[in-house]
């Protein structure tokens, strides 16, 4: 089930935000609440195992972590638009229990599993990695935030570094294929009218076939559309050549 349709608005949002005691929790934490909306709903959630707790560092512990988000969440939000959801792994891997936690199946009246989220959610937010520490390659994931992006079919937003409070300049890249349109219309749920928001096309040289050709002036007269109607005043929309050979991810790097 591909969830990312039901983001077509900017009403209220559900927000799942996965911690671990890890920095990186932390960070996507604070960026949560940095990114929150008024009405938004926070939901904090953590996989732990019962047997670990004596052998963790006290910070790790699930006791703790609880009173401590508890806390932080009481001074940032009404008791009425935040929750705590604590769930003992009992021997099952992080990924496995996440999975069983928002997949749509266990949100049905008939299940005999129910979750024990109230519902799913509009957005995950996790740090790029955690308690393991950051991987040998720069641009490598964690393991529950690569099987989250490849696996889940909800819009995620991985931290690296913490969103900050206030206008934002925010780049996305987008080309011709639906994922981007859909992609576009979930950005558009979280831009306020003072961010500054670049949409970018990645395009191949000029002497591609027409028909390609085509298709890409399409997409282009679209999204300088969107943003003209809906999007926030300061947005603009470019179209970045790149060689071929260069990887998307290198031409982008470039761009930033």
């Amino acid at each position: 089930m591909d969830v990312g349709h039901r983001i077509s608005t900017k009403g209220a949002m559900s927000i799942l935000c996965l911690v671990d005691g890890s920095n990186q929790a932390d960070l996507a934490f604070k960026s949560c609440l940095n990114m929150r909306r008024k009405f938004d709903h926070i939901t904090v959630f953590h996989a732990y195992r019962e047997d670990d707790g004596e052998l963790q560092p006290p910070t790790w512990r699930h006791n703790q972590l609880s009173s401590k988000y508890d806390i932080e969440l009481i001074g940032h939000v009404p008791k009425s638009l935040h929750s705590l959801v604590w769930v003992d792994r009992e021997g099952a891997s992080v990924n496995t229990v996440l999975h069983r936690c928002v997949d749509p199946e266990f949100f049905t009246k008939v299940t005999k599993n129910p979750s024990p989220l109230a519902g799913p959610p509009d957005l995950i937010v996790m740090g790029h990695h955690g308690r393991k520490g950051p991987k040998d390659t720069k641009g490598a994931l964690g393991t529950t935030a690569d099987q989250a992006l490849r696996m889940l079919h909800y819009p995620c937003i991985i931290i690296k570094t913490e969103i900050p409070v206030g206008p934002k300049k925010i780049i996305m890249a987008v080309n011709e294929s639906g994922a981007s349109k859909r992609g576009f219309d979930i950005l558009l749920r979280f831009v306020n009218p003072r961010d500054q928001l670049t949409v970018i096309h990645l395009a191949h040289p000029v002497d591609l076939d027409p028909t390609r050709r085509h298709a890409q002036e399409m997409m282009n007269e679209y999204f300088e559309k969107e943003l003209r109607e809906v999007g926030p005043v300061n947005s603009k929309f470019e179209t970045v050549e790149f060689r071929t050979g260069v990887p998307p991810s290198q031409a982008i790097a470039d761009y930033v």
